[in-house]
């Protein structure tokens, strides 16, 4: 990428060849995504005449000079993304699937082809650029070549580049996460749904793990009469729940509970399915952390006081918790969208209402 000044104002240019350039300038005017660069022109090489460079405004850098350390959160492993970690990667990927879609159904790139030129983004850390925007960075993608292999195999190039670019980011080994490295293998195992991709933990900050797992305590709850309740294992999804296997977390539970009741009567712990998980981190994870805080065995600087940090500490312990998770009630098919698609402060409300029709039409029914 170089530098230039157009009317006075900082600029900078992509060198291609003039057909490419002209392809590449008409592609990037079709796309609609906020995140693809918009380009002001093109100037031709007046030294090279098959050469010409595509010019843009706003582009301060490349999320290779801006590095790991801007991309997640520090640790040894890295923890997971840092805010603009996830801001900027679910901007790449929610570009890739506008840019897969704009060339559903087209055939190969040729020259004796009449369809549309299919356009490759490169997505190495050298080609992802960002401008700052109220002191944070904002991704932009559109350096592209001409793409031969149909519109199948683009898609795929396309998800298995941005895999490769995030490992690349974090290194291999473990220096990253398990919900970071399940990502990436993710990415780069072939065509990718975008639906599924959502429904990966690694794209997940700590609210939306923990507004998902009072998610999934409320559709087991919504079975138990406001009355009588049920036990939770002889209610339909708690039935469901106990069909699955546990998370692994009977450690964590012994952490976080006392070893003796009132009675000074050894408890039972109990993580043989995945009820016993959920209701573990629904009743000592995300609803009465501030009692089992106190409560809890091991160093007390390690959990924190915030749903990051304790999430954290979680995670440290059972790196892949989340993802059996989600991956289990994916399956279960409980919800229609991933809990990333749901606001973190109202996404309650739908439910609630569901919940109120429902006692209203039990209450008709006694009647």
């Amino acid at each position: 990428m170089y530098e230039a000044t157009v009317d006075g104002k900082r600029c900078v240019a992509l060198r291609k060849t003039m057909d490419g350039a002209y392809t590449m300038y008409k592609a990037l005017l079709e796309f609609t995504h906020p995140n693809i660069l918009k380009p002001v022109g093109i100037w031709e090489d007046p030294h090279c005449h098959d050469v010409a460079y595509i010019v843009f405004r706003g582009v301060d850098g490349t999320m290779e000079q801006l590095g790991g350390q801007t991309m997640f959160e520090e640790g040894d492993p890295y923890n997971g993304f840092s805010e603009h970690g996830f801001k900027m990667f679910r901007a790449i990927f929610s570009t890739i699937d506008h840019v897969n879609s704009h060339y559903a159904g087209e055939g190969t790139s040729s020259a004796r082809n009449t369809q549309r030129e299919l356009m490759q983004i490169r997505l190495d850390p050298p080609n992802i650029y960002y401008k700052m925007v109220d002191g944070e960075p904002l991704v932009l993608l559109g350096n592209m070549d001409i793409y031969y292999q149909g519109a199948n195999g683009l898609k795929a190039t396309h998800w298995n580049e941005i895999g490769g670019c995030l490992n690349s980011l974090f290194g291999h080994g473990n220096q990253a996460s398990m919900e970071l490295r399940e990502l990436a293998r993710f990415l780069m195992q072939g065509t990718v749904s975008y639906d599924d991709l959502l429904w990966q933990p690694g794209l997940w900050n700590a609210n939306t793990k923990m507004e998902f797992i009072r998610e999934i305590h409320f559709m087991v709850d919504m079975d138990r009469d406001a009355k009588n309740k049920l036990p939770y294992a002889q209610t339909e999804k708690g039935g469901q729940l106990m069909r699955e296997p546990s998370l692994g977390l009977i450690h964590l539970m012994r952490e976080f509970t006392k070893p003796k009741d009132e009675n000074n009567i050894e408890r039972e712990h109990k993580d043989n399915n995945l009820l016993h998980s959920v209701l573990f981190l629904r009743n000592k994870i995300v609803a009465h952390y501030d009692d089992e805080y106190k409560g809890f065995s091991g160093q007390k600087e390690k959990i924190g006081t915030t749903k990051a940090q304790i999430e954290r500490y979680v995670q440290h312990s059972k790196g892949d918790y989340m993802i059996l998770l989600a991956r289990a009630i994916k399956k279960l098919r409980w919800f229609d969208s991933s809990p990333l698609l749901r606001g973190e402060t109202d996404y309650m409300r739908g439910f609630y209402k569901i919940r109120i029709s429902e006692g209203k039409e039990k209450g008709k029914a006694k009647h």
